[in-house]
């Protein structure tokens, strides 16, 4: 009986807590695109459980979603088969949202990172070749002009 009590309870505890936000955390690789696929993401469940190579990829209209981790499956329609599978479609659409974020804060932080290689790079050559010249001339213009004519001091 009292393993009856304790399965009960648990059952109980697991229906009370389905559809509970699960405690869920990510970080996404990007990657150089091969045709829709942008990255992997690695997400992190109540910080206990890791699980790798969720996919980020575009569609044919440029929205994203979220690939499950995969494995090659011959008997499948397209070569693989899902290795992670959710019951809970509230628990996949937070794990969208959490990747998805996870994405575009990767995606911000290249930006800010190639911002920043932009502003301590210096002009290029030719550029200040360009800009040399250009203050040259207006010194240039600026100065008296030398007399004309043979200055006698100097031939004493």
């Amino acid at each position: 009986m009292a393993n009856e009590n304790i399965n009960a309870g648990g059952v109980e505890a697991a229906v009370a807590e389905k559809g509970a936000p699960l405690d869920m955390s990510a970080t996404v690789r990007l990657i150089e695109p091969v045709k829709n696929l942008l990255g992997f993401a690695n997400v992190t469940f109540n910080n206990a459980v890791t699980f790798t190579d969720f996919k980020v990829l575009k569609d044919a209209e440029g929205n994203l979603f979220v690939g499950m981790p995969s494995k090659p499956d011959k008997s499948s329609k397209t070569g693989y088969s899902a290795t992670v599978r959710f019951s809970d479609d509230d628990a996949k659409a937070q794990l969208k949202d959490t990747v998805l974020t996870a994405y575009d804060t990767a995606v911000e932080k290249l930006k800010a990172r190639a911002a920043a290689i932009d502003a301590d790079k210096p002009p290029r050559i030719a550029d200040q070749v360009e800009k040399a010249g250009k203050e040259a001339a207006k010194h240039n213009a600026e100065r008296a002009a030398p007399p004309k004519g043979k200055d006698k001091s100097a031939e004493h």
